[in-house]
């Protein structure tokens, strides 16, 4: 069940910097930059003109700013559906909140396709023929607990491009991410419930940061056959493996009392995937 030994030497490491590790775990890059054009065109003119947009001016409204309080190196032209039009991206802070704003141009209007909280952290290499692909993270704030990793995929459809959630990952606030990754992710299933956590031990008396009336750093319960994949490992003060992973919701199981349904965050919390710690001991490697 135990995949190398490495893990004894690094296991200190996760204990003084693992906390903070997000973006080590999630591999940020700046491929998004190969998307940014040189243009003839005054991006002041066309970030005064998307500033104008509804869904910006709402996120103003939201952060008590105002279209000047905006800086206007946060715009690049891009051209995301690879029609050989210039779209206009934001990628900054509103007030203190970082947001991603992405807009189509269609007859010298921009038509916004995404508008969210959060940071572009990967996206898919420019070439000719790509559209643009990215995932944004949004780490939680302001009295929330749910963080979230969302995959977009550009679809393209008679000269209509738009954007849709190929994915959403969920994390609670807090979670502990690794620092180190095993080279490539494994499969497994749970064999008896399992309690996925915040962090590699187990505690169920502590209260976390949490609206909800919840001890310990226990998020959900998953029943046998429930199956995630492995992303990194380290072992406890007691000698117990731990694994950090990624639970799938497929099957049709779900999680049961967990605290991302009892902050009142997410709609449907079982439609997404969730990161966490499972002890070894829980599940079943599938190879």
């Amino acid at each position: 069940m135990k995949f190398s030994k490495i893990a004894l030497l690094w296991v200190f490491c996760w204990s003084i910097g693992c906390v903070n590790a997000q973006f080590n775990f999630l591999k940020c890059d700046s491929n998004i930059r190969t998307w940014y054009l040189q243009s003839k065109h005054n991006i002041n003119t066309a970030a005064n003109t998307a500033c104008h947009s509804a869904e910006f001016q709402v996120a103003l409204s939201q952060q008590g700013v105002s279209m000047n309080d905006i800086n206007t190196a946060d715009f690049h032209f891009v051209d995301f559906d690879k029609n050989g039009i210039e779209d206009l991206l934001f990628t900054g802070k509103i007030g203190n909140i970082p947001y991603v704003f992405l807009f189509h141009q269609h007859k010298q209007q921009y038509q916004t396709v995404i508008a969210t909280r959060g940071v572009i952290y990967q996206a898919t290499s420019a070439d000719e023929e790509t559209p643009l692909n990215l995932s944004i993270w949004y780490t939680a704030c302001c009295g929330y607990y749910i963080c979230h990793n969302t995959r977009y995929a550009c679809i393209s459809d008679n000269d209509i491009a738009y954007y849709n959630i190929a994915s959403q990952t969920l994390a609670f606030k807090g979670t502990s991410f690794p620092n180190v990754c095993l080279p490539r992710i494994i499969p497994f299933y749970v064999t008896e419930t399992a309690t996925l956590r915040t962090a590699p031990f187990a505690n169920d008396e502590r209260r976390i940061g949490s609206n909800a009336d919840w001890r310990g750093n226990g998020l959900g319960l998953y029943p046998p056959l429930s199956t995630g994949v492995i992303y990194a490992e380290t072992i406890d003060e007691k000698g117990v493996y731990w694994y950090f992973v990624r639970m799938n919701n497929d099957k049709g199981l779900s999680i049961h009392n967990d605290r991302f349904v009892g902050e009142n965050e997410i709609e449907d919390a079982n439609q997404n995937f969730y990161y966490g710690w499972l002890r070894y001991d829980e599940i079943t490697i599938t190879e």
